[in-house]
């Protein structure tokens, strides 16, 4: 809380005290029980809002408004100064219980805020009460006779007043719970100021035998106000309604007017205006929380967004950027491999740097693998993934690519037989079909525990199927979707280590062809993956 300079605290020392013998005045000419102990105690509302909006500093405002308020009202001068001191206890205590919430600024934007206005509400007016009926017992001004009843008047007042007034002056300048101000909706602010002016007029004045004389009748408004423009207009039209219902019962007429004196009127008037004070509060602030917490998850949702577009950025460039030397890399390893080959003279030596330069060559090629996935994952996210398509015969795709992979099958273990027609034609991407050929196989041979693995194709007049058998340990039933998902693997072991993106490039480019690739069977005995491509490309729309 920023230090006010001296002239701008003497002016809010000046204007809470004026403020607060003014409504205090207005108050006690409604009635009051015993003399000063009335059911509409706006000053308990001001000073609360006063001391927590300025600081507890404004606390000498308080006891000069009050004492100020009594002397003027026929009280003797110890009891004014009694009654001060109880009425400058209360808005100091609500000031600090309120206060105490985690995070609470000023505005009622919170439920749990809500909840702390209701606390001081209800605990800092038993002290006002209390010292207030004790000091009109000590001054001789009140009997023991009619001390509950003041008590209780006076409680409800302060409570009422906390309530009703304090939330306009917390809420000021809290918004719009939609961020958009109230002026931007001219049209609809006027029709909720009429509506909640009609429904208050005809809540409480005329017949309470009509059937539109019923006080409910103003909760479509207050509804209304809370849900669309925040807690400001809320509690403003909550103020509104009990300034309307005050002014007719006072009057005489409305549905409170049962009671022969204007505090048994007032007392049931205020009863129903707790609630409805209550019921605005608490929709007001759980609206604007909710509103708050939907703005917070959009921020969060764009933050990721754009993280995970910088992500994707960045894998492409730098995929890219390793093409060229793991090519380089590549041809280099390969070549080394071979002139170790040419020279080998079948020493132990020799065959030690041959099986060095194999396994470097396989790691070269693993790591192209890596690189080339990460690239294609950052143009499948990116809606770049695009298909040259020509006429190509899947059996001789099939063909090529286990021939290209005989030497990593032989590193795991596993032997590879294929059933397949002479031609199976289809117009398609022959790159990217190798390519999901190739990412099933990997996988066959990565999980087929060195067992061998079994491939089929054959064809129907519309559609071309490829089938990829191991036997291995299966795939979880809870984990048959999600292994086509980016970066999800489904083996435990040193195989998790894998990136687990090969059969969601393999899904992409399947769905990119109008065909299907899903697990078609699974068991402890190993798993079977079917592709189905459509052997004619979909026509343009």
């Amino acid at each position: 809380m920023r230090q006010s300079s001296f002239p701008e605290r003497a002016a809010w020392l000046l204007g809470l005290s004026v403020a607060y013998i003014a409504t205090a005045k207005l108050g006690l000419a409604l009635d009051p029980v015993g003399g000063f102990a009335t059911l509409v105690w706006p000053p308990t509302g001001i000073a609360l809002a006063a001391l927590v909006r300025r600081g507890p500093g404004l606390w000498p405002a308080v006891a000069v408004g009050a004492a100020v308020a009594n002397l003027t009202s026929g009280a003797p001068w110890p009891v004014a100064l009694g009654i001060a001191a109880g009425n400058t206890l209360e808005a100091l205590l609500g000031a600090r219980l309120l206060s105490s919430i985690e995070g609470y600024t000023g505005p009622i934007v919170r439920v749990r805020y809500a909840v702390g206005l209701l606390l001081a509400a209800l605990v800092a007016p038993l002290v006002s009460a209390s010292l207030g009926v004790l000091s009109l017992r000590t001054g001789g001004v009140l009997t023991s006779a009619r001390g509950v009843t003041v008590w209780t008047a006076w409680w409800l007042g302060d409570v009422l007043g906390a309530l009703v007034v304090a939330p306009v002056l917390l809420n000021l300048g809290a918004g719009h719970p939609s961020a958009q101000p109230v002026r931007a909706r001219a049209l609809e602010s006027i029709g909720l100021i009429a509506a909640v002016l009609a429904s208050a007029a005809l809540s409480f004045s005329g017949d309470p035998a009509a059937p539109l004389r019923r006080p409910h009748m103003i909760f479509p408004a207050l509804i209304w106000a809370a849900i669309r423009f925040g807690t400001w207009v809320s509690s403003l039209m909550v103020l509104s309604i009990s300034c309307v219902a005050i002014t007719i019962t006072a009057r005489g007429t409305g549905p409170y007017v049962a009671g022969t004196t204007l505090h048994e009127n007032l007392t049931a008037l205020q009863g129903f205006m707790g609630t409805v004070a209550l019921t605005s509060i608490f929709l007001a602030a759980a609206n604007t929380e909710r509103a708050a917490a939907q703005r917070a998850l959009k921020r969060d949702e764009e933050a990721l967004r754009a993280a995970l577009g910088m992500r994707d950025e960045f894998l492409s460039i730098a995929s890219h950027e390793l093409r060229t030397p793991l090519a380089a890399l590549s041809l280099q390893v390969a070549g080394l491999e071979r002139a170790l080959s040419k020279r080998n003279h079948g020493s132990e030596e020799s065959q030690r740097e041959l099986y060095r330069a194999g396994r470097a060559v396989a790691h070269v090629e693993r790591l192209a693998r890596i690189v080339d996935n990460l690239f294609d994952v950052s143009q499948i996210t990116a809606g770049r993934l695009q298909l040259a398509r020509e006429m190509v015969d899947l059996s001789d795709a099939v063909r090529a690519v286990a021939s290209g992979l005989s030497e990593q099958a032989a590193r795991a273990g596993c032997s590879v037989s294929l059933s397949a027609p002479a031609a199976v034609t289809g117009y398609w991407d022959r790159f990217r079909i190798e390519q999901v050929i190739t990412n099933l196989l990997t996988n066959a041979f990565k999980y087929g525990s060195g067992r061998p693995v079994e491939v089929s194709v054959e064809a129907t007049e519309a559609i071309a199927r490829l089938r990829v058998r191991d036997h291995g340990g299966g795939v979880a039933p809870e984990a048959i979707e999600r292994i086509f998902e980016r970066f999800e693997r489904f083996a435990s072991g040193h195989h998790q280590k894998s990136l687990g993106v090969g059969l969601y490039i393999a899904r992409q480019v399947i769905d990119a062809h109008a065909g299907v690739v899903r697990v078609e069977e699974t068991s402890a005995s190993g798993s079977t993956f079917l592709v189905e491509l459509p052997r004619t490309a979909p026509s343009a729309s």
